[in-house]
Parts: structure tokens; sequence; C-alpha cells
């Protein structure tokens, strides 16, 4: 059973995307090449599409690179960043023998510190149920929970939690993983399909292509102390409008909103309003007449 999670505080929006349009959001990009670990498939960017207010990522039976089907994946590689929340609503493809995927991944591209949500519409052992498998790799440990009861017709919602206290994962806004343990590496996020693996299997041929639907995409950054967030609607672009940026380490600084960071514009702003409010309490006592400065109350309390 997963448990109901109330709103928490502490995240401010990077980038909010209905995928109205027909590019990519900004520091995203197609994959190329062969996945990692046991596949049958190989990733081609002519496998992504965004149309139809869709991120469409599509698998089929197509022989390429020595494998016999091409799968479609997006990795935002330019908003990595240590903690964040992650949002979005998907469907995965709905045919046994794929695995439909969200996941974190550090920019080093090792094979550790990596968090993935994998949604099987069936696996490929017989009377094996459908699940999700969730796993969380740290410094200190990795661990794997197979939720049984996880939905995996039509439209779902999702949500990571990626925080220093650890890593939660939440389906239809309820709790379904939780791990106290969280990697402290910059991560970025990505979404992808594959087939072929030990759990997926191979799809029946006459069953493609299929498609992973993405109908929207939510990313905030970690900010200790923001407000309670509230209603958000999604826009076609991100809120940092620039890709977040290297610092002289070779990590990539926090997300920018027109190249500076959030709360940097926060301060500046009102910064800005105790200037402007001081100015005009200024000009109005220089300019009042002395009569009507030193004028006393006509009636008191």
């Amino acid at each position: 059973m997963r448990t109901p999670v109330a709103e928490t505080r502490d995240w401010l929006p990077v980038l909010a995307n209905d995928f109205s349009g027909t590019t990519l959001p900004p520091s995203c990009s197609a994959y190329d090449g062969p996945p990692a670990g046991q596949a049958a498939s190989y990733y081609r960017p002519d496998e992504v599409q965004v149309s139809g207010g869709m991120l469409r990522l599509s698998l089929r039976r197509r022989d390429f690179a020595d494998r016999p089907y091409t799968a479609g994946g997006v990795g935002c590689k330019g908003l990595a960043q240590r903690y964040g929340r992650y949002e979005y609503r998907a469907r995965i493809a709905p045919v046994p023998g794929i695995d439909s995927f969200v996941a974190l991944l550090p920019q080093e591209d090792s094979g550790t510190d990596a968090t993935l949500v994998e949604i099987f519409a069936e696996t490929g052992r017989p009377g094996s149920p459908a699940m999700a498998r969730i796993s969380n790799a740290s410094e200190e440990q990795s661990i794997r929970r197979d939720v049984r009861d996880s939905p995996v017709d039509g439209f779902h919602e999702y949500r990571i939690d990626w925080s220093p206290s650890g890593l939660r994962v939440l389906i239809d806004k309820e709790v379904a993983f939780v791990d106290s343990n969280a990697s402290g590496k910059y991560r970025w996020l990505g979404f992808a399909m594959t087939t072929g693996g030990q759990e997926s299997g191979l799809p029946n041929q006459d069953d493609l292509p299929t498609e992973f639907l993405i109908d929207w995409l939510r990313i905030y950054t970690y900010e200790p102390g923001s407000p309670a967030l509230g209603p958000t609607t999604a826009s076609s672009q991100s809120l940092g409008g620039s890709p977040a940026r290297s610092n002289s380490q070779g990590m990539p600084a926090r997300a920018t909103t027109s190249g500076r960071s959030v709360s940097t514009v926060l301060v500046t702003v009102a910064a800005g309003l105790v200037v402007c409010v001081g100015l005009g309490f200024l000009s109005l006592a220089l300019g009042l007449p002395d009569r009507l400065r030193r004028r006393r109350p006509a009636h008191r309390a």
C-alpha cells in the first residue's frame, strides 16, 4: 500500500514544459548510441519527436548496428544539479517486453549513483505481473524495490524528490519508494525505453511500433527555506532561459534565470523596491511646503 504525502517546501522551479511545440526543452537532447548493459535495441534520434502536445519516444523493429530494434531516449544533461524535484505525467509503452524508464544519472557517466524508475507493461517471464521497479544507488549503498501494484495502464503522475535527507518516489501522489541515502553528485534526468533485457524480454513484433509518451515535465532545484509550492501551470519553455553553466571546478552552476540564480534575482528585486520606496518618501518630504510639514493634526485620540 502506498502512502499519501503532503506538499513540502524548499523547491524552486527550473523548467516547466508541456511539449506544446515541436522541439525538445532547452538543455535536453536525443540519445544516439547503444544502451548500457544488455539490450537488443539501439538509441536513434529519429525515434524521438515532440508533437501533439507530447514528448514521444518510440521503439520499432529495425536493424541498426547489429541490433534488431531502435528506440528513443532523451537526456537533459544541461540541467544537471545536486538535489532536485522531478515531476512528470506519462504513459508507458503498453507492450509486453519493453522497459519504459526514467533515470537520474551522474555527469561522469559512471554505473553508480543512479536512480531508476522502470515500468514494465509485463515482464518477459511467463506469469509475471506488471510492475514498477525503483532502484537508488549512492556512495553508501544501492537498494531496489519492486512495486507490484503499480499502475501500468493510461497516464499517471510520477515524482522524484531528491534532497540531502534522502530520496523518495511518488506515483499518483502516493509514496512508492523511500531511501534515506541520497547521492551527493551532480545528476541529470533522462527518459528512455529499451528491450531485450533480462527482465523485459522481447516484444511481439506485431505490437510494434509503440510509444512511451510524456505529457509534461517539471524540474525544481533544492533551495532550503523556499515557500511551499502552489499549483504550477506548465509552459513550453525552460524557466532557466539558458542551460546550466559549469563553474571553475567543472560542475554545473545552479539553475539560472536569464543567467542569474533565482535567489539572486529575488534579492535584487527586493533591494530595488526598498530604494524606490525610500526615494519616494524623501522626495515627498522635500517637496512639501514647510507650513504643511509642521502643521499639527486637528484632532488627537
